[in-house]
């Protein structure tokens, strides 16, 4: 027989305090609901659990046993439910490669999701993905590997395209798009090999056959902008503009194979709790991949 918590709910005001005036008054019920209710319990079960007899609620043998096991249980159920609705103001945890698009995702996460707060760290898609997986955050902005973990939930975010960045001064400054194959020779700058932009850079050396001067491996989009202002090489990074913005001249490559794919993700686990799931519907209802310029970079 499964037991009616609001039964024992209204036995444990009634006991609590001895007095079904005030136990009713505090429930917010009237007063024959309560007798009602502790009635039906006593009577499904067999067992009296108040003394009505003095002039006073007294608690029986059974009623004294079983108020002491109500205390743990409803301390118990009033930490579910605080924790339950926690969870609608909680904080979103955001970690994200570095680009533009944040700043869209956060204005969209402000207008519709006042009371929350977000929490965003920017990190190279390779850490993101481990954060996710770790459980370390709720959401990541992220270049997925080709075969992205079963467990993820993502979808495309938007397209970009590997960017090579070059001085204001450079012969190559007056144009917009050059081929790959052009950074034969050339002295180039990269990111980490952490990420998955330079994975994809180093696919395209070997798919095309390309032999450049790598005279710098860089961790920060600031330095490697100041190397390229300085002459020091070109810069080769993945492009999305925050740094191609900054420098003024971000030249894109020609070649397909250059294309790279930016995802928003999450653990599907995440999806069950309700406001990771409108969150997560209302960025992906909200920016179409396809209908954005390429305007930051990603590492």
């Amino acid at each position: 027989m499964a037991i009616n918590v609001t039964h024992l709910r209204s036995f444990f005001h009634v006991a609590s305090v001895r007095s079904f005036t005030k136990a009713a008054r505090a429930a917010h019920v009237s007063q024959p609901t309560l007798t009602r209710q502790i009635m039906t319990l006593e009577k499904a079960y067999g067992i009296p659990l108040l003394d009505r007899t003095t002039s006073r609620v007294d608690l029986t043998q059974e009623g004294h046993q079983l108020l002491d096991l109500c205390q743990s249980v409803f301390r118990g159920l009033d930490e579910i439910e605080t924790f339950l609705k926690s969870q609608h103001t909680r904080s979103i945890r955001i970690d994200a490669v570095l680009c533009e698009v944040v700043s869209d995702i956060l204005m969209l996460a402000h207008h519709g999701f006042p009371q929350m707060r977000f929490d965003l760290r920017t990190l190279p898609s390779t850490e993101v993905l481990d954060s996710l997986l770790e459980r370390t955050t709720d959401f990541g902005l992220l270049t997925l590997p080709p075969s992205p973990p079963p467990e993820l939930e993502h979808f495309l975010l938007y397209r970009g395209r590997l960017v090579a960045l070059v001085g204001k001064s450079h012969p190559w400054a007056g144009r917009g798009a050059i081929s790959f194959r052009e950074l034969q020779g050339q002295k180039i700058i990269l990111g980490s090999r952490a990420g998955e932009s330079r994975r994809l850079i180093d696919r395209n050396f070997e798919l095309l056959g390309v032999e450049a001067q790598i005279v710098q491996v860089v961790d920060s989009s600031e330095l490697m902008v100041d190397l390229v202002e300085r002459g020091v090489g070109i810069g080769v990074a993945g492009g999305t503009g925050l740094i191609t913005e900054r420098l003024g001249i971000g030249l894109t490559f020609e070649e397909e194979t250059t294309a790279i794919d930016v995802h928003f993700a999450c653990r599907a686990e995440r999806l069950i709790t309700q406001p990771f799931r409108a969150f997560f519907g209302v960025v992906k209802g909200s920016i179409d991949p396809f209908d954005r310029k390429s305007r930051a970079v990603i590492r």
